[in-house]
């Protein structure tokens, strides 16, 4: 009989934690369905999966640079966790990487966020607004409206940087874009930009300082 896990039982059977769970699905093919907002796995596909990575205990050129990697990407798991900023990673316009300030700061769990498009983090009027910075080589701050799970809007600032990594796959597909997020909802109104503010008062706005909540919306 096939048996199909959840993310959390996926990752108990394999004895990894959750972020690896996901990490291995997007860099070594780790064999996964979407359904919705939830990834589910077969119990069988996982144990084929672990069969293709054992290996000999034999030291090659390849296993050093595979050391190397790993090494790299603890570094980068360490940098995105040290900033004060949220950072998520893009690529194809969809989310692949986060540190937990992106969690916090919009109010979803990492299992609702990696696969999503880019877009589900802002207001659809900067849809288009914001697709510099997606779809173009550039590098740049923008201040744009972002949007919590609960519906909730605020304004912030991104930085985006854009990585090139491959010459013989398509453009979007070559490259990785890290977006840096920063709060601006209590540096006053003064400090947005007139689309900014206009946007905002289409929406509940809530100010991510604790116990502070503010709606700049006109009463009628």
């Amino acid at each position: 009989m096939v048996k199909i896990m959840t993310a959390q039982e996926a990752a108990e059977f394999l004895r990894i934690k959750s972020d690896t769970l996901y990490s291995l699905i997007e860099k070594d093919n780790l064999p996964a369905s979407k359904i919705g907002n939830q990834w589910r796995f077969i119990e069988d596909d996982l144990v084929n999966w672990l069969r293709s990575k054992t290996r000999s205990t034999a030291i090659s050129a390849k296993d050093e640079c595979c050391g190397e990697e790993k090494a790299l990407a603890e570094i980068h798991q360490k940098f995105m966790d040290a900033t004060f900023d949220a950072v998520f990673l893009s690529r194809n316009r969809r989310i692949i990487e986060c540190n937990d300030i992106t969690l916090d700061l919009y109010g979803y769990n990492k299992e609702q966020l990696i696969g999503e498009p880019t877009t589900k983090l802002f207001a659809t009027q900067f849809h288009d607004g914001a697709s510099w910075a997606k779809t173009a080589d550039r590098t740049g701050i923008l201040q744009t409206v972002c949007l919590r799970a609960d519906g909730t809007a605020f304004p912030v600032e991104i930085s985006v940087k854009t990585v090139f990594y491959d010459q013989h796959i398509t453009r979007d597909q070559k490259c990785l874009r890290i977006t840096a997020v920063r709060n601006i909802a209590d540096f006053g109104q003064q400090y947005w930009t007139d689309k900014v503010r206009s946007v905002l008062r289409e929406y509940k706005v809530q100010s991510m300082s604790p116990g502070i909540a503010s709606d700049i919306r006109p009463e009628h």
